[in-house]
Parts: C-alpha cells; sequence; structure tokens
C-alpha cells in the first residue's frame, strides 16, 4: 500500500528518520518530517492530494513498500528466540 512516513527527527540519533529514508529512497514511500509539519499545516494533505493524482505512483509505491515484506517475520523470530533460548540452556 502507498505509506506517507512522519518520522520524528528529535529522537535520539535520528533512527525513524534513517529508517524511513531506505524506504523513500526505495520509492517505496514518502516522507513528511515533523519540521514540515512545522513549517506548514498543509504539508500533509498537499502529499496526499498529489499521490491520488497518479495512480502509477501509488502503484509503484504500493509495489516497491510490498518488496520489504517479510510474510514469515513473526514465525521467524519466534524460531531464532527459541533456538537462542535452547542454546543457552545448554550451556549451563
Amino acid at each position: 500500500k502507498p505509506t506517507i512516513i512522519i518520522p520524528n527527527g528529535r529522537l535520539t540519533a535520528g533512527h525513524q528518520l534513517k529508517n524511513a529514508k531506505v524506504y523513500q529512497e526505495a520509492l517505496a514511500a514518502v516522507i513528511v518530517t515533523e519540521d514540515e509539519l512545522d513549517d506548514d499545516s498543509q504539508i500533509l494533505a498537499k502529499k496526499i492530494i498529489g499521490l491520488l493524482r497518479s495512480q502509477k505512483i501509488l502503484q509503484g509505491l504500493g509495489n516497491n513498500f510490498g518488496k520489504f515484506a517479510k510474510p514469515n517475520a513473526a514465525r521467524d523470530m519466534s524460531n531464532m528466540i527459541l533456538t537462542t533460548i535452547r542454546r543457552q540452556g545448554r550451556r549451563k
């Protein structure tokens, strides 16, 4: 799905902004920073309207965002956690 990310760039080391830029550089999302929102209260509406005017851009954003999907992420993470727990149990 087309995504607009509003990262909090003021948090420690700007991690949200850095992570958002990964999606933006992959043409998978649009970023609106909090500073932009502070400077222009209409910026989010303008971005949404701009996106809605181009089905091609919306589709591209959605397709590119989908490339980041990890459909089995929860299962994979739980398997890693269980494996780690088992290894720790063997060491005791």
